[in-house]
């Protein structure tokens, strides 16, 4: 949520993904944790370089301000026809949904594992 605040995103659908898909990190981290009997997190995680990541962007913000992220990274039409102006903000939007929607998979396959494990040992003698 301080990142929404730090972007200026407001209300809208990229400032609903991001904080609903760090709550679904959080949530499958979690749930991984329950089955797997541990936390391991993987090198990119939220809590070592998520929080240096902050701090980058809270330093950058400090020099240039907040604006400077409503500027255009990718110019209308530039990937596809029809694509519109993206910002930096929704560039960081769709990049950070990836990155989680990838985290949430490896939890749940990690998760698979486990439960595929305790389903072989329930048929061996």
């Amino acid at each position: 949520m301080l990142v929404c605040k730090l972007f200026e995103m407001g209300d809208d659908w990229k400032s609903a993904a991001f904080v609903y898909g760090s709550c679904a990190g959080f949530h499958f981290a979690t749930l991984e944790e329950y089955y797997v009997g541990g936390l391991f997190l993987q090198i990119g995680n939220a809590i070592s370089d998520g929080s240096v990541l902050y701090v980058i962007l809270m330093t950058i913000t400090m020099i240039v301000g907040p604006e400077t992220y409503k500027t255009i990274a990718i110019p209308a039409g530039y990937l596809y026809s029809d694509q519109p102006n993206l910002s930096i903000i929704t560039c960081f939007s769709i990049f950070s949904n990836i990155v989680q929607i990838g985290g949430i998979f490896a939890n749940l396959i990690e998760i698979r594992k486990v439960i595929k494990k305790e389903q072989y040992k329930e048929f061996t003698i």
